[in-house]
């Protein structure tokens, strides 16, 4: 498990680091007074190019482009990516460990006279040797590597101000040489629009291998990969793709438009909600969920200290360390910066924020400079790098939990009682409605009783008064004695049927109050203590669901923490009297504090929530 764990963050990075080489090759170099100043975003491009090189060998070391749509075209129709194939062939570099920006061996030319064919392309970023074998090379089959160092190489070159490097007569004639070789054979004037045209190429070029190795790995990941026939790392690839894309693809489209004076503010406001959809972060959510079950399992057996709870485990606080409660404070987090991105996006709401005339830009660029140090959070945070246990907000996020903590205990606890009354009054019901049916059935028998009773008067009154004097003497005193015994007879039962029926309703008052004999049965046991048995189920159960809730605001707690890039900057450009303000406004606010209070006692009390109205709670 060890191996998924490796091959699926591997995966994640990779395609990460394929969008940030694209999109910062993208990114127009700053002048010299800017914060890439010397070679430090060129390194950047090395760093990123040699990573996915190397993961790129990692879980395909027997890539190939021969016979594919993915395959570039041959040396010779690149002469100026190969340029020692035109001529004869350059002077033999010397090898200087580190390099620019520390990544590898940079090949440093003796100074060569401008006409000789010097391979400049393999100036930078040189060939890597495989670990196994130092006499062969990485990727030898997969032409993607080569071409596309050797066009990052001279998209170096050229955006290299020779007058800041140690060797500016090198710079100059190397640059020349490239210039010379770009098609369509474009002049050396390096200070001329001619320099620019060729960056543009040559970085056009860049970003267009990059796009070709993206599409072979999207389309070879789940046959192949270091866990052939799984999709397990296809996912993460798309995962870390799309993550990086938020801000870095952002980044492309929006720094124009900061740089540029005459650039409308709503334009940088639709680049943001572009990016900010529904669609796309639900998307990215689903990508990381899929991944949390995987991570867990190896988690678990790289620590087999650590038990994996299971569903008849008493309610305990998720140990941070589990990927699975990284991965759920990201999709949190995600769900916090949609909002946020569509809050601000309402004219209205720009009002309240501070110097809003003075420096209508600038809190734009504090928004995308705190969003690409989320990224780099979430990134962090799904690769292993951190867990969630280094994340915990202690003031305003805090009195927040306090806040939710408080609604939903109150609305909770009220709804129960009112619940528990409503128990009380139904089991009343039963027993009023049960007496009424006892009284019904003893009525019917008081009835009978009663009509024999008339009937016995009716026939010795008769036989003593209507009878023909035909009938004999001996006949008319049987029916008289007859009847007496039918009236007497019935006078008896109505006595006793009165006895039990008073008796019977007795018993169920008994019953009703909370007796729990266990020798009664029928329709009276089977209400018999319900009111007591119905209050003790529901305080127990609300004493296991607050201590379930206690621990799902705990994890909300840490998600919030998890976006304090976000939660900064609001502080630092809202006018508000605190940051609780702000979380109230925009995190948790209307039908979203509702739903997530009403989540909470869902996972909390199950299907006794039910008896909560988190809507009512919230609005209070």
């Amino acid at each position: 498990m060890e191996n998924v764990r490796n091959a699926v963050q591997d995966a994640f990075t990779l395609g990460w680091q394929i969008v940030e080489l694209q999109s910062r090759l993208k990114v127009e170099v700053p002048n010299a007074n800017g914060p890439d100043r010397w070679l430090r975003l060129p390194s950047m491009w090395r760093s990123c190019f040699s990573r996915v090189a190397a993961i790129t060998n990692q879980a395909f070391p027997e890539a190939t482009t021969t016979n594919t749509v993915y395959a570039p075209p041959k040396p010779g129709e690149l002469k100026h990516l190969y340029p020692a194939s035109a001529g004869t062939e350059a002077p033999a570099p010397i090898s200087v460990t580190g390099g620019a920006g520390g990544t590898g061996t940079t090949a440093v030319p003796a100074i060569p006279a401008p006409q000789a064919a010097v391979d400049y392309a393999d100036i930078g970023i040189t060939r890597r040797t495989d670990a196994t074998d130092k006499n062969k090379t990485i990727l030898n089959d997969f032409a993607l590597y080569d071409v596309t160092r050797r066009s990052i190489n001279c998209v170096t070159l050229l955006y290299t101000e020779a007058k800041e490097s140690l060797t500016p007569a090198v710079i100059n004639d190397l640059q020349s040489l490239l210039l010379q070789a770009v098609p369509p054979n474009l002049t050396t004037d390096l200070a001329g629009t001619d320099l620019q045209k060729a960056r543009t190429l040559l970085t056009s070029q860049s970003i267009q291998y990059l796009e070709a190795w993206h599409g072979y790995l999207r389309e070879h990941y789940y046959a192949g990969g270091q866990l052939p026939n799984n999709g397990l790392e296809l996912i993460a690839y798309e995962a870390g793709h799309s993550m990086c894309s938020l801000s870095w693809e952002l980044l492309v489209a929006i720094v124009p438009l900061e740089n540029s004076p005459g650039s409308a503010p709503s334009e940088i406001t639709k680049a943001w909600d572009g990016v900010f959809t529904d669609q796309a972060i639900m998307r990215l959510q689903h990508q990381v969920s899929a991944l949390s079950s995987a991570l867990d399992d190896a988690y678990y057996l790289e620590h087999p200290e650590q038990k994996k709870p299971t569903d008849t485990d008493s309610p305990s606080t998720p140990n941070p360390d589990l990927p699975s409660q990284s991965i759920r404070a990201i999709k949190d987090s995600l769900d916090y910066w949609l909002a946020a991105v569509k809050w601000i996006s309402q004219p209205e709401n720009q009002k309240n924020l501070r110097n809003i005339e003075t420096d209508k830009p600038g809190w734009r660029r504090l928004m995308r400079l705190a969003l690409t140090e989320q990224t780099n959070v979430w990134q962090t945070l799904l690769t292993g790098q951190e867990s969630l246990r280094g994340y915990n907000m202690e003031t305003a996020a805090h009195k927040i939990m306090e806040e939710i903590t408080t609604d939903i205990g109150n609305g909770v606890r009220n709804n129960f009682i009112a619940e528990a009354r409503q128990a009380q009054t139904l089991v009343k019901d039963i027993r009023s409605e049960a007496a009424a049916a006892v009284e019904n059935a003893f009525g019917a028998s008081r009835a009978l009783a009663w009509a024999l009773v008339i009937c016995g008067i009716v026939v010795a009154v008769g036989g003593g008064l209507l009878l023909f004097p035909s009938i004999s003497h001996l006949a008319a005193g049987t029916g008289g004695a007859a009847a007496i015994v039918t009236s007497v007879w019935g006078i008896l039962n109505l006595s006793r049927l009165k006895n039990s029926s008073d008796q019977a309703i007795n018993q169920l008052d008994q019953k009703a109050g909370g007796g729990t004999s266990a020798a009664n049965s029928g329709l009276l046991s089977g209400i018999e203590g319900v009111e007591h048995s119905a209050e003790v189920a529901l305080m127990q159960a609300f004493q296991r669901g607050y201590e379930q809730m206690r621990i799902e605001l705990d994890s909300l707690n840490r998600s919030v923490a998890v976006s304090y890039p976000l939660v900064e900057f609001f502080g630092r450009t809202l006018k508000l009297d605190s940051d609780i303000d702000f979380l109230k406004d925009i995190f948790w606010n209307g039908t979203k504090r509702a739903e997530e209070i009403e989540r909470i006692i869902r996972a909390a009390f199950g299907a006794l929530s039910l008896m909560a109205d988190p809507g009512s709670t919230a609005e209070n």
